[in-house]
């Protein structure tokens, strides 16, 4: 999904386009996270959901290694 979405969506929008649980999503993308696989930024009261590559300059807090 990323993929076809120039590498970055919205955690609600992944929700909305599996038709998973808002809990389930979260999970998947947690582990996904911790693998090094996507980069999880907090934008507001979602999430920005990036491949590791395609996370967008000054995107992460300071002190995150990302």
């Amino acid at each position: 999904m990323l993929a076809d979405n120039g590498g970055q969506m919205r955690q609600v929008d992944i929700v909305d386009q599996t038709e998973w649980s808002k809990s389930t999503v979260s999970r998947v993308l947690s582990s996904m996270a911790e693998e090094g696989r996507i980069v999880k930024i907090d934008v507001g009261r979602g999430n920005m959901i990036t491949r590791p590559e395609t996370v967008p300059d000054g995107a992460l807090k300071p002190f995150d290694d990302g």
